[in-house]
């Protein structure tokens, strides 16, 4: 049977807006899966596009999620998204990944995952299957701020009751000594200046992971539930920022595509 499944080429939505009666609206300005170089019923070469999708918070699905973002004043997001994906062997290349979020802040950046051809996965029953094969084995991610640390900085000066600027400047000048249980020098003299500019001036943060040897997925998830600081050394991280202009107390920084890497 599984040889009578058609091979889908690609699927787009183009600008669309929904209302619920007595109910919530959401909208999207474009969508795009394109799906290619099938191997059996696994297409092995991916891109996938999303610009503007606006929905209220409160249909967020993830619960933390949605009450951060209640907990900072946010009401609707609005999402841009994207990942190009190429397949080869055993061999899974996120050429590029990008998820943006209006007023808050971007993600952006590749990976390389290894442990799973297309073929074996035709025969997988689950995507915790395929998670349970594949391991990392490189990859980069950029945080590009854009108005989300300012936020929560003013928020934490409004419960201290002091002045948010003094308050940034003073959290920037203190991160050195936040950073001293990490127990690692090099790395705190590596990462210390980075989150200190990203503080001041709502720029970017790049960190790049070269492990030694793959590490399972499932291993990852683990150590971000259980010891999460235990990662920066699995993963062999190096990081690096860019600067932005320093917004004053209370705006936002306007929202920029995140920098290529």
């Amino acid at each position: 049977m599984s040889a009578l499944a058609p091979q889908l080429g690609f699927v787009e939505l183009g600008k669309t807006a929904v209302t619920i009666v007595d109910g919530p609206s959401l909208s999207v300005d474009h969508y795009r899966l394109d799906l290619k170089d099938y191997v059996g019923t696994v297409p092995t070469t991916i891109s996938l596009a999303l610009g503007g999708a606006d929905i209220p918070v409160d249909l967020v699905p993830e619960p933390r999620l949605a009450a951060f973002l209640h907990r900072f004043g946010y009401e609707r997001v609005n999402v841009d998204a994207g990942a190009d994906i190429a397949w080869r062997g055993d061999t899974i290349g996120v050429t590029s990944y990008h998820f943006a979020m209006k007023d808050l802040a971007a993600v952006s950046g590749n990976a390389t995952l290894t442990g799973l051809t297309p073929a074996d996965a035709g025969h997988l029953h689950s995507s915790d299957e395929a998670l349970a094969k594949l391991s990392l084995t490189g990859g980069s991610l950029t945080f590009k701020d854009d108005s989300i640390i300012g936020r929560s900085l003013d928020e934490q000066a409004k419960r201290l009751n002091t002045d948010p600027v003094k308050f940034r400047q003073q959290f920037a000048v203190g991160l050195p000594f936040m950073l001293t249980f990490l127990g690692n020098p090099d790395l705190q003299k590596q990462l210390a200046p980075v989150l200190q500019s990203l503080i001041r001036s709502a720029g970017s943060l790049t960190a790049v992971a070269t492990p030694a040897a793959p590490i399972a997925l499932t291993t990852l998830m683990a150590s971000i539930e259980t010891s999460p600081f235990a990662l920066l050394g699995q993963l062999g991280l190096k990081f690096s920022g860019t600067t932005g202009a320093s917004p004053p107390a209370g705006s936002t920084v306007p929202a920029t595509p995140p920098p290529a890497n």
